[in-house]
């Protein structure tokens, strides 16, 4: 710093050096740019001057196709709209209130197109691929939630509709993670959604599990059996028994911490020997107690007796986790989406939410950064040839090689 004196003899002072004082953190604020894409062209002198060929030959070095034409919308700008959407919960309209502060003004409307136009358009197919390649796997968690969609066909406004989920395991080598919307909850839904599926499915007690095709091994969550126990804890008057289960139901969770890293036949054998007499302790307790069935706690054991050839499935296959505590992690970005965002103003927005909200949740777990990921998508699908082509999709999914050099968080 120049100019700095001595505080003795008034002397102009000389640097020495410097040294540490401190760290901050400073924001810069993000900038809209609008940028013209030029193409540049060629022409050929010959095909000008010759007879045959009266007239000049134009031609032009290729431009990469947009994701929506005609649009000023860039794939980084869409991605953005979908992370403040679907990541953030940021409703439309309090974004494009900020941007117009940045001198972008843009319509609710227009915005909300741009997300359905790329979600049927490109990602779509992506999106559809995942769920093949889900259905192959052999252990798979499931759980679904009301949304309400308007202007729905044969439907009012107020009625709901559904967002399923159905993901793999904590363990699976390629993690998927797919949102599906059906306008009910029945068992026909179900049956859409888990077409072409064999394996076992860890899901709750909702009766539409049931009408899976008998190739669906069905088990049940221990997690959800206690959470039911801990509700009717407070309000019971025997609240000594609601304990009871409640202690059995930690001690197994206790275990499966003890055997989560072992190999699968090691664990399935610790299983058989430590959990199954807490299982079966579980069981025979419930058989033997006297309680009101129509009281809080008479409501949570006929539920865990219905679901007792489910709950002890775990016990016959090293795979099976205790608990659906996954699916409903990851369901959580769409409920508290629609906290925020309420409702879908048509089916076409509802399936292009489940569209987004796999994408970003099958980024997150396989370690990729979802917006990286989204504007990725957006700038290379387009380029594909078209009709896409289902093998040329493989190379796009959340695990592969290019996908995780370019888009890893």
């Amino acid at each position: 710093m120049p100019g700095v004196k001595c505080k003795i003899c008034q002397h102009e002072m000389t640097p020495t050096g410097e040294h540490y004082v401190r760290e901050q953190v400073t924001l810069t604020e993000p900038k809209i740019i609008r940028r013209k894409v030029y193409q540049q062209t060629y022409k050929c002198v010959h095909c000008a001057t010759t007879a045959e060929k009266p007239g000049a030959f134009y031609t032009g070095t290729p431009v990469p196709t947009p994701p929506i034409a005609h649009s000023l919308a860039s794939p980084s700008i869409i991605a953005e709209v979908i992370h403040q959407k679907y990541e953030l919960q940021v409703p439309l309209a309090r974004q494009l209130k900020d941007w117009e502060q940045r001198g972008f003004k843009l319509s609710t409307a227009t915005a909300s197109n741009w997300i359905i136009r790329v979600a049927e358009d490109w990602l779509a197919p992506l999106v559809a691929t995942m769920h093949q390649d889900l259905m192959a796997q052999s252990h798979l968690h499931g759980d679904e939630t009301p949304y309400q969609v308007l202007n729905e066909p044969n439907k009012s406004n107020t009625s709901r509709s559904y967002l399923w989920l159905i993901c793999s395991t904590v363990n699976a080598k390629h993690p998927i993670v797919y949102f599906g919307y059906e306008p009910h909850r029945d068992g026909a839904a179900a049956n859409r959604l888990y077409t072409n599926f064999n394996g076992t499915l860890l899901c709750d007690g909702y009766a539409a599990y049931n009408m899976l095709s008998p190739t669906i091994t069905h088990a049940g969550c221990w997690a959800h059996v206690r959470r039911k126990f801990v509700d009717a804890a407070p309000v019971s008057t025997t609240k000594g028994q609601a304990n009871y289960a409640i202690d059995l139901i930690n001690r197994l969770f206790k275990l499966e911490k003890q055997f989560k890293d072992l190999p699968g036949k090691q664990r399935l054998k610790r299983r058989q020997l430590e959990s199954k007499p807490l299982v079966d302790n579980f069981f025979q307790w419930m058989s033997e107690l006297t309680y009101l069935p129509s009281s809080s706690l008479g409501k949570v054991i006929d539920y865990a007796a219905k679901q007792q050839p489910y709950l002890v499935q775990f016990l016959n296959d090293p795979e099976i986790a205790l608990s659906n505590n996954i699916a409903e992690r990851h369901i959580k970005t769409a409920v508290m989406g629609r906290k925020n965002y309420l409702f879908s103003s048509s089916p076409k927005g509802a399936r292009a939410n489940t569209v987004m909200l796999s994408l970003i949740e099958s980024a997150k777990a396989n370690g990729l950064n979802p917006q990286r990921y989204i504007a990725y998508l957006l700038e290379e699908i387009p380029q594909l040839s078209q009709p896409i082509n289902a093998v040329d999709l493989q190379g796009y999914l959340p695990w592969t090689e290019q996908v995780q050099a370019k888009c890893q968080a």
